[in-house]
């Protein structure tokens, strides 16, 4: 998808501009739930890498027998982690998970205005006609914009945060006024999906007999 492809092209320019000046020594850092630190490693970029790809798949991977009628997938953390590209991020996750028609809910505390490429979910006529604004004009948060129009052509989407209502609403998502409001939401639907630090999970969905 669109945003794995940014991130590997992201991640083939870094390598890139580490070997033309000549950099063999990095810092990462594993992210660990609850807004903490699992492991900081350095070293030899190669190895650092390998070893925090493998550390990050340990922590962060799940896997689900099949999809559910309404995720609540929720983004953890203080306000730096309250943003729109991690609002992208946990909708790539969650969205595999919904089954076709459901629901996502996403639970946050996101206060920020959106970039250029999400207003455009607003301005245009159309989806189709803000999806081909926001490819051809590549604004920084394109990726974030394409991943919302995707999940909204695809189930509806409730959003619990600290936005205006009204601007929630102009992005075709259904606002949520308070916690105790998905707790409802969640009664509707006869299978549900928890998916804590939602901008980090990663979760396949593979039957019990293919275990």
């Amino acid at each position: 998808d669109s945003r794995g492809r940014h991130r590997k092209r992201l991640t083939q320019e870094a390598d890139e501009v580490g070997w033309l000046l000549g950099i063999t020594f990095t810092v990462q850092v594993i992210p660990a739930p609850g807004d903490h630190v699992y492991e900081v490693m350095a070293g030899n970029v190669e190895a650092v890498g390998h070893r925090g790809m493998r550390l990050f798949s340990e922590l962060w991977h799940q896997r689900t027998a099949r999809p559910a009628e309404l995720v609540l997938a929720a983004l953890e953390g203080n306000s730096a982690h309250q943003t729109w590209e991690n609002l992208g991020r946990a909708l790539e996750t969650a969205m595999p998970l919904v089954e076709e028609g459901g629901a996502l809910a996403l639970c946050t505390e996101l206060a920020e205005l959106p970039g250029a490429a999400v207003q455009c979910l607003k301005k245009a006529r159309s989806r189709e006609e803000a999806v081909g604004r926001i490819q051809r004009d590549e604004a920084d948060d394109a990726v974030t914009a394409l991943q919302l129009a995707r999940a909204l052509d695809r189930c509806s989407v409730y959003l619990l945060s600290k936005l205006d209502s009204s601007l929630v609403e102009d992005l075709e998502m259904t606002p949520v006024d308070e916690a105790s409001d998905l707790a409802r939401l969640a009664g509707r639907y006869e299978s549900v999906l928890l998916l804590g630090n939602a901008s980090y999970t990663r979760v396949s969905v593979k039957p019990d007999d293919e275990a």
